[in-house]
């Protein structure tokens, strides 16, 4: 699945700036990496959409899927739990 800051050039994959062939040269494989772009856009979707005046709506973040202190702090820049 490309998410937003994925792009082919040259039938070459991108993250952002870097091309996918020289990180996995660089780290090995497998790799897994994250596109805080995308990541940031669907956070602010999930802020946009569990809103209700009715009820109290909190998003929660399943740990288990996958955990970094990284991405731990972005979610909580997003005040998410």
């Amino acid at each position: 699945m490309k998410s937003k800051g994925m792009k082919v050039i040259n039938n070459e994959l991108y993250f952002g700036e870097f091309k996918a062939s020289e990180l996995a040269k660089k780290y090995q494989t497998p790799l897994y990496v994250y596109d805080e772009e995308n990541l940031r856009y669907k956070l602010d979707l999930y802020k946009q959409n569990f809103k209700s005046k009715k009820y109290a709506c909190n998003v929660v973040y399943a740990s288990k899927a996958f955990l970094c202190p990284y991405l731990m702090n972005i979610i909580d820049e997003y005040d998410f739990y």
